[in-house]
């Protein structure tokens, strides 16, 4: 019973230790975790450079979702938010986005004018999910958050795009 109870601690606290310090980053041929998505929705290798060691990466997403109305007659909508995290199937593959800061992406329609894109928040509400079988497509930027005592702007440090099918 000893040698399990040393078994699971032990297990436990390698793993926080892998999670803290990125050593599935740094040593992938031996602490990887599986499933790909941590690492793309979560940001997760996304390289930090050195001089900002305490900088923050942060996911934002552009979704492009298909509501299933009726077959015939189904909508699109666009959002944008930022990747709060993600559930997947048993076979690893992805359920759900999980996004907050919301907003949807919408035409302002005037009269004599072009139709004016505009983003508009979601509201209510702190968290939003998007399944990923109504996905049309999904553009991911990461975004880095530099500490108070460097610059305050974020930069873009990648941008990546995937189709879903």
């Amino acid at each position: 019973m000893s040698t399990l109870i040393v078994a699971l601690g032990l297990g436990y606290a390698l793993r926080k230790i892998v999670w803290k310090w990125k050593w599935d980053v740094k040593y992938p041929w031996l602490f990887r975790y599986k499933n790909e998505w941590l690492y793309t929705l979560m940001g997760r290798d996304v390289p930090v450079p050195p001089e900002y060691p305490e900088a923050k990466i942060y996911v934002r997403v552009e979704a492009l979702t298909k509501i299933p109305l009726q077959e015939e007659t189904a909508r699109t909508r666009l959002y944008r938010g930022i990747v709060e995290g993600f559930t997947t199937e048993d076979s690893g593959a992805l359920r759900d986005i999980l996004l907050t800061e919301v907003e949807r992406g919408k035409f302002r329609k005037e009269p004599a004018k072009e139709p004016e894109f505009y983003w508009k928040p979601v509201t209510p509400g702190n968290l939003m999910i998007l399944k990923y079988s109504e996905l049309q497509n999904v553009n991911i930027t990461y975004l880095m958050e530099l500490p108070p005592s460097s610059s305050p702007t974020e930069k873009t440090v990648a941008t990546q795009s995937s189709r879903s099918g």
